[in-house]
């Protein structure tokens, strides 16, 4: 029996029955006898197609904007984005410790602002109090106690600030002055006192 290739059109069918395709080739019982020759036929056209098959891919892979050519330019460009990313992730970094140092210098310069202020509000009320000191003596000698008492007020309101300084050689000498005038006021009050009154005697 020959077998006619066209009978195996049949199989580029969409919706290929192998059913009707088997009745078709054995459709008497003297057919069975080629059941061989149909199954080296069938093998054959499979061979052809598998050939048709790997022709058309290697085509389609080295073709111009083929699916190989696709695939790389896919991979170049996804290679590309990844260095973007690393390039964006890196000047992250670097932006991050830019900050993280301007904050550091900043916390720094505050710091250093803070302690200069209060220096500088400490020198100011040392100034005063040396000054307030001065003038207190001043009026004790000239004996002017009404204005002595609200300048020692002053003058006892101002050391307080440098209670936390008296380490400090300068502070405590100053604070142990004003003590001292302070005595000696109380103890010049109370003598011209006594002697007024005496002499009114």
């Amino acid at each position: 029996m020959n077998i006619d290739l066209s009978e195996f059109a049949s199989l580029d069918e969409v919706e290929y029955d192998p059913i009707d395709h088997l009745n078709l080739l054995f459709s008497h019982p003297s057919t069975v006898s080629s059941i061989s020759k149909v199954s080296q036929t069938l093998k054959h056209r499979q061979h052809e197609l598998q050939e048709d098959i790997n022709q058309r891919e290697t085509q389609q892979a080295y073709q111009p904007n083929s699916s190989l050519e696709r695939m790389q330019s896919a991979q170049a460009e996804l290679a590309q984005l990844f260095r973007k990313i690393e390039m964006v992730r890196t000047r992250a970094v670097e932006t991050e410790q830019s900050i993280t140092s301007m904050t550091a210098d900043i916390k720094r310069l505050d710091g250093t602002k803070r302690n200069l202020t209060l220096s500088m509000t400490a020198l100011k009320r040392l100034q005063m109090l040396t000054t307030a000191y001065e003038q207190l003596r001043g009026l004790a000698n000239t004996r002017q106690y009404r204005e002595c008492a609200g300048l020692l007020q002053a003058v006892l309101q101002l050391i307080k600030h440098f209670n936390s300084y008296r380490s400090i050689e300068q502070i405590a000498t100053l604070s142990r002055e004003v003590s001292d005038l302070q005595r000696e006021l109380l103890a010049q009050v109370c003598d011209d006192f006594e002697l007024a009154f005496t002499k009114e005697k």
